[in-house]
């Protein structure tokens, strides 16, 4: 069976998502409404860094890319974003290209490894971010150039 995933960080690179052994079977734009995309989610590692997270705001929107993938690659999903000690899961309404809405899996950070302010990052981390760039509005890619400290 199949199900989307919407990405809206570091899995917006098509190498990231093939690394970890995904093969998506086909991608969109997605915006997810009502959200805002922040670097706030704690590395278990240096609680110093910080990765990709989104929060309900209104009137904001976080854009990223909307897979379709089979739906034993969540296992495989769930391992690398820490599902579900660092990352829960929701299935939320995400608009594609063509105004269409499908139910998606997101990940969440898990509000116990959530900073109360915005983290750096790695520019590693960063620049798989802005692979996206060919499914998000240069608006959007210069905001999150902006927003993502290093």
């Amino acid at each position: 069976m199949n199900v989307f995933y919407f990405a809206y960080g570091s899995n917006m690179s098509e190498k990231r998502i093939i690394d970890r052994g995904l093969n998506p079977i086909s991608k969109d734009v997605g915006v997810l409404e009502n959200y805002k995309f922040i670097i706030n989610k704690k590395s278990y590692k240096n609680l110093n860094l910080g990765f990709a997270n989104i929060v309900p705001s209104e009137y904001d929107y976080v854009e990223g890319i909307v897979y379709k993938i089979l739906d034993t690659d969540i296992k495989k999903l769930d391992k690398f974003e820490g599902f579900p000690k660092h990352y829960t899961k929701e299935i939320l309404n995400i608009k594609l290209s063509n105004n269409t809405f499908v139910e998606a899996i997101v990940y969440i950070a898990n509000p116990k490894w959530v900073s109360e302010k915005p983290l750096k990052s790695t520019i590693e981390y960063k620049n798989y971010i802005l692979e996206g760039i060919d499914y998000i509005s240069k608006k959007y890619y210069d905001f999150l150039n902006e927003i993502i400290k290093t």
